[in-house]
């Protein structure tokens, strides 16, 4: 769980407003119009539809591998039993999180969708512990909890007319603050603790899914008809949209869900 939260620490870091790398990137090239002039057309739902589409290839990417290795017993066995291996297994995928917005900047739409789907594959890995801590009824079920109360967040950032940039900030030190509070409940071991930053968790990532399906639909107004920005916007969108995705999973798996897998 923490992989994942410190994965969207480095990447808000990296990107502090949603549309930071794309500033950087027009020095470069002109993919910005000059007027900021709000356009809502079919334009906005096929950017919008491809965003989510990368989003649900890196989910299925995740699911696969996570599902593969998590009943494999040698997998299991050789990724996780080697202290060292399990660290380097974790730290993977914030190497390429963290290294995302210079493949967006300088590299191509076909570099940004590789990195995506890499990412996505390394953290599967990661994820395939909870089927040796959960049974596959409990995940199958928070994951539909998970889908239909992310859904509902994304219909309201993609809808409401509430500027919810203030949130930025809020969420941003909040995410900070639950990484360092799990870091030291590593060493506490209180289960009390445990779920109580996980209804924390709950709490900031369903923000942050509003909060980042706004600020992707505010960076479509801003962008020119270069198909090449805005495919490249919507593998950025994805990332930020997975990462709130399965941090959410992950924090209403650990509430709603105590029974060990036999």
């Amino acid at each position: 769980k923490i992989l994942f939260s410190l994965a969207k620490i480095f990447f808000n870091y990296k990107l502090l407003t949603i549309d930071k790398i794309f500033r950087i990137h027009m020095k470069y090239t002109n993919i910005y119009s000059n007027t900021q002039e709000q356009v809502f057309d079919g334009g906005l739902r096929d950017y919008m539809y491809l965003i989510y589409k990368n989003m649900g290839k890196a989910l299925l990417i995740s699911a696969v591998i996570a599902f593969i290795v998590g009943h494999s017993n040698f997998m299991l066995s050789l990724l996780f039993s080697n202290p060292i291996v399990a660290i380097i297994v974790q730290l993977l995928p914030l190497f390429f999180v963290f290294n995302f917005t210079k493949t967006l900047i300088s590299g191509t739409v076909q570099d940004a969708k590789n990195r995506l789907f890499i990412s996505s594959a390394l953290m599967g890995v990661s994820l395939s512990t909870i089927f040796v801590m959960y049974t596959g009824q409990s995940i199958v079920e928070t994951f539909l909890t998970t889908s239909i109360t992310f859904g509902c967040m994304s219909l309201y950032g993609y809808k409401t007319k509430k500027d919810l940039s203030s949130l930025q900030s809020f969420l941003f030190m909040g995410l900070c603050g639950l990484v360092i509070a799990s870091l030291i409940n590593l060493f506490i071991r209180s289960g009390t603790t445990s779920y109580i930053l996980s209804c924390i968790g709950v709490i900031i990532f369903t923000l942050y899914t509003a909060y980042d399906v706004q600020n992707i639909r505010k960076l479509y107004n801003q962008v020119s008809i270069s198909t090449d920005a805005k495919e490249k916007i919507a593998v950025f969108g994805a990332l930020q949209l997975y990462l709130d995705f399965i941090n959410l999973f992950l924090d209403l798996l650990r509430i709603l869900n105590s029974r060990v897998r036999e």
